[in-house]
């Protein structure tokens, strides 16, 4: 069994859009991130059918937008 470390700097509650995008800031300062959703799995299809000129211009900023599209 995977042992969690006992200290992390930011509990991210949530794995939809904000919460990602949260931690993906977070990585950005070195910060250790625990995030927790309610389902236990990874979505193995998107739901999205757009994306907004402000989602790009953040995915842009952490430099994924690219192979994203």
């Amino acid at each position: 069994m995977w042992d969690a470390p006992s200290y992390i700097d930011l509990l991210i509650i949530g794995a939809g859009p904000a919460g990602l995008a949260a931690a993906c800031w977070a990585a950005r300062y070195n910060m250790s991130t625990r995030i927790i959703d309610q389902k236990s799995g990874r979505t193995k299809t998107g739901h999205a059918d757009g994306l907004q000129n402000r989602t790009l211009e953040i995915l842009e900023s952490f430099g994924i937008v690219d192979p994203i599209l």
